[in-house]
């Protein structure tokens, strides 16, 4: 058994099988042999030679390819029959079951290790072999080379995908007879310069075959940064770029190094971010080419982490205004709510990115306190044993600090604006744990920082992973909870007067 994978050039593929014994014969009418097999009938495939299941035997691994076509030429029938425009003519003769993108990727997982070949639309039949890996192990090569009539552009060299096959519906790329299947972004990649480089004619509303391919793209000097910034990055997702000549010497690949700026402006805080790459800097704000402040060198830019840094800019609570010169410009309005989401959410979304540096000034720098903060929940009995006195603090603040941070934990607040001006974050999970503790303790916050609770209570504590790191018994109470942790194992003790003996409950026992 032969399988022919046929690309009628338009969109969709197909295919075709072939069978024999000492020879393999076209299968004319594939639906009919299909049946024929899975009917154990017989099928003739010429007018000498005929399929019998009686004489002949179809392998183990035949057969769950052909049931797998079988099973899907009912799907294949809508595709033959007219309702997807440009196929209804593809498949005359039966000879051809035409796959969508999801029946052609069943098929191909039990193709593996099957007689397989590639039937192009001008009927060249060549062996095919399925890539286990993935494109990258084509190694296809690109080449960037200076144009020397171009006045200071470059030509890109794209052979390896003029040369291959690509079936964008299927996401396969074909490549010295080795088929690969590309992941969306890589199809979507080769897509774009293969468009790039054909030049097909348009006629009634579909493409025609047989157009030429260019090998090579031109870039004007113009439009050479942005070729190089969006270009080069995809090519090197599916293969390698290798830089010729003197180009080598004047195009550079540097890491991106940002540097983010808060300043005090008086009325908000000022914003500013500068992109480096080695020589080159320019803001984030101005569509300055880097080249520009480089002389003649060419720079291959990070667009990817620099969308990422003004994503998280964008996502704060920032508003463009206007700088000096009229420049563009970012800000920070004083408003405690903006503060606070600036300080807690895009200044640590900032520098959790790769190479950016975030510098306050001292005005700025007062908004954050100089050491985190840690609150400390203390638990005692109280001079008769009857009462958990629980006493709240944290470390690091004033203490007229503390009774306002206490009461926000209960209200649920995000932050509390400390006498200093900066702004404590309560959704930290130190501050966490302390809420769930004191909630759980009292409805609501007393009149003062260290309360009493009944002593039944102190069972909220057992087991409490909330009480981790926050929490600190005194003796009496640890031994309280350690006793409430393991019943089985406390011994209470006996009031003065009685001593404790083992035996019959109904035997005397002697009092000293």
């Amino acid at each position: 058994m032969e399988y022919l994978l046929a690309y009628d050039g338009y969109r969709f593929v197909g295919i075709e099988l072939k069978a024999g014994v000492d020879r393999t014969y076209v299968v004319k009418d594939l639906r009919a042999f299909l049946d024929a097999v899975h009917r154990g009938q017989v099928y003739a495939l010429t007018p000498r030679f005929a399929y019998d299941p009686e004489v002949h035997a179809v392998s183990a691994e035949d057969l769950e390819v052909l049931a797998v076509l079988r099973a899907i030429a009912e799907e294949e029938a809508f595709y033959r029959g007219g309702m997807v425009p440009g196929v209804s003519s593809v498949n005359r003769d039966g000879r051809r079951l035409i796959l969508s993108p999801t029946a052609a990727e069943r098929v191909l997982a039990h193709l593996r290790g099957r007689p397989l070949y590639l039937k192009t639309e001008n009927h060249l039949v060549r062996p095919l072999a399925l890539a286990e890996e993935d494109v990258r192990a084509a190694r296809l090569t690109f080449h960037l080379v200076a144009d020397e009539g171009g006045e200071g552009g470059i030509r890109l060299n794209l052979a390896p995908l003029a040369r291959a096959l690509h079936l964008p519906r299927y996401r396969w790329l074909v490549v010295d007879g080795v088929l690969y299947r590309l992941s969306e972004r890589e199809n979507r990649i080769v897509s774009a310069f293969r468009e790039a480089l054909e030049d097909k004619p348009w006629r009634g509303g579909s493409w025609l075959p047989g157009g030429q391919v260019r090998e090579d793209l031109a870039v004007p000097r113009e439009a050479v940064e942005r070729v190089l910034t969006y270009a080069v990055p995809a090519l090197e997702a599916i293969g390698t770029v290798r830089i010729q000549g003197e180009l080598a010497e004047r195009i550079v690949k540097a890491p991106l190094v940002a540097v983010v700026e808060v300043n005090d402006a008086g009325e908000a805080l000022a914003v500013d971010v500068r992109l480096t790459y080695a020589e080159a800097s320019f803001s984030l704000w101005d569509r300055t080419e880097p080249q520009h402040a480089g002389g003649e060198k060419l720079y291959i830019r990070d667009v990817a982490k620099e969308r990422a840094i003004l994503a998280v800019l964008e996502r704060g609570p920032l508003v463009v205004g206007v700088g000096e010169e009229n420049a563009a410009r970012m800000f920070v309005p004083k408003d405690d709510d903006a503060l606070y989401r600036f300080f807690s959410e895009t200044l640590p979304e900032l520098t959790a990115l790769d190479g950016v540096q975030v510098y306050l000034s001292d005005a700025v720098a007062s908004y954050v306190p100089e050491q985190p903060p840690e609150p400390e929940l203390w638990f005692d009995l109280d001079a008769l044993g009857d009462w958990l006195t629980v006493r709240f603090d944290v470390r690091g603040v004033d203490r007229k600090d503390v009774e306002r941070i206490r009461r926000a934990l209960f209200e649920g607040a995000r932050y509390v604006r400390l006498e200093s001006g900066a702004f404590l974050s309560l959704e930290d999970e130190p501050f966490r744990r302390a809420r769930t503790v004191l909630t759980a303790l009292a409805e609501k916050a007393g009149p003062q920082s260290e309360v009493k609770v009944p002593l039944h209570k102190a069972a909220l504590l057992v087991g409490n992973e909330a009480t981790r790191g926050v929490v600190h018994y005194s003796a009496a109470v640890q031994g309280l909870v350690e006793a409430l942790s393991n019943p089985d194992a406390f011994v209470a003790p006996l009031p003065a007067g009685f001593a404790r003996r083992s035996g019959p409950i109904s035997e005397p026992v002697s009092v000293g």
